[in-house]
């Protein structure tokens, strides 16, 4: 529940950074007729829904704020739709909704991140709770919340009730051990579309989405009274990624590596039964120092990646452990950056010399816009030894960079 009628607002205990203004500026009026219909909220007859969309804002903004009776509600929904107005929460929204292709085709009709968002959470409100682990879980791919394990093929988990709460009182042994938390735990299977897969067994994929009870926290909050605290109990989110065609499991949890492996364990024991065929899988590290003189970039047509530029290089000495030099010729220039250090630093030129490493680097890569007169789409990827970047599928270009081309531009050991 949200504790501020505000702009910026708490979900599930926890500051985020909703604005209303901004969410209702983006949102189309139709999108927002529906919602408002449809919920049945009759304050908001007095909207005239063909205003210029600057007044439009201000009197559904002023509606809200006279909605006693379902504000809270209001600002829990746009809030969670905003968690899926991005690239991640799109395709989130086509995954849990693979099985309804008319709302899809309905949904894709429409121009606006939100309105897509708003129509699913009307339409099928159980598949949109599902989108919403699936962007979280996302979101947490290849970050410091996530550990990889592969398993051994060809084992059907068991989703019986007896395993789910097997693992569900494990799952709460593991976090009692490690802060105190864990009273109560909750989990939700479902089966994920995976772009690709022809529907067998082997090919099926599962998210295991947890909710872990936390410590007991207090706030202090208007009643009816006036101010009071009150005492909630919030939910840890955590999730399991079963890939069963590729024999992988996604750990997303806090808690740390030695947590998420107890968990890993836990699962492979109980769901897979099979706990000695569960093994790390260890980032790839960059092998960066490709990049201290000019090299191809080969992309496939069907990738519509036009252009691929080194924009930025971080050096650093062999024999320093702290300073760096950065070299960056920005967006603005067609000339490489081996040539800008060239004209720039003479026989002193620093990325060519034996004695120093490449340890970061920028690489710009441009795609075709997937429909006539719309922008060309560019991602910028961020490499950092040993093994960090910002390619954490924030959108499926990053993921199609991360998992084809890194490694084809001989940038990271094969994985």
């Amino acid at each position: 529940m949200l504790s501020s009628l505000g702009d910026d607002v708490q979900y599930r205990g926890k500051p985020v950074s909703f604005s209303l203004l901004r969410f209702l500026r983006r949102v189309p009026a139709e999108s927002l007729k529906t919602y408002f219909d449809e919920r049945r909220f009759d304050q908001t007859k007095e909207i005239d829904w063909d205003e210029m969309p600057p007044v439009l804002v201000q009197q559904v903004r002023t509606v809200i704020g006279n909605e006693e009776q379902h504000r809270h509600r209001i600002f829990d929904d746009f809030e969670r739709v905003s968690l899926l107005a991005d690239d991640i929460g799109q395709l989130a929204i086509r995954s849990a909704l693979a099985d309804a292709p008319d709302l899809l085709d309905t949904i894709s009709e429409m121009d606006s991140h939100e309105g897509r968002a708003l129509l699913a959470l009307l339409r099928r409100p159980e598949a949109f709770e599902h989108a919403l682990s699936v962007a979280y879980a996302e979101r947490l791919q290849y970050g410091r919340s996530w550990n990889r394990f592969s398993v051994r093929e060809s084992r059907s988990p068991d989703h019986s009730a007896a395993a789910r709460d097997v693992l569900s009182k494990e799952i709460s042994r593991l976090f009692e051990a490690f802060d105190g938390s864990g009273r109560r735990v909750s989990i939700d299977i479902f089966e994920r579309a995976m772009p690709g897969s022809l529907g067998s067994p082997a090919d099926r994929f599962f998210q295991y989405t947890i909710y872990v009870e936390k410590l007991p926290e207090s706030s202090l909050e208007f009643d009816k009274n006036g101010p009071a605290r009150r005492t909630f109990r919030p939910a840890r989110e955590a999730a399991l990624c079963l890939d069963c065609g590729a024999g992988i499991l996604d750990v997303l949890s806090d808690g740390g590596k030695l947590l998420r492996d107890k968990i890993a364990c836990a699962f492979a024991r109980i769901v897979l039964v099979d706990e000695a065929g569960l093994q790390p899988v260890r980032r790839r590290d960059f092998h960066l120092d490709r990049l201290k003189r000019p090299i191809g970039f080969p992309t496939d047509p069907r990738d519509r990646i036009v252009n691929v530029a080194v924009t930025q290089l971080g050096l650093a000495a062999l024999d320093s452990k702290f300073g760096r030099v950065t070299i960056d010729v920005g967006r603005s220039t067609d000339e490489s950056i081996y040539s800008a250090s060239q004209r720039w630093f003479g026989d002193a030129e620093p990325i060519g010399r034996l004695d120093w490493r490449v340890v970061q680097a920028k690489i710009r890569i441009v795609f075709d816009p997937e429909e006539a007169g719309r922008r060309k789409k560019v991602v910028t990827a961020e490499l950092r030894v040993p093994n960090s970047s910002n390619l954490k599928n924030q959108s499926w270009r990053h993921q199609l960079v991360s998992e084809k081309y890194i490694e084809r531009w001989g940038l990271a050991a094969p994985g």
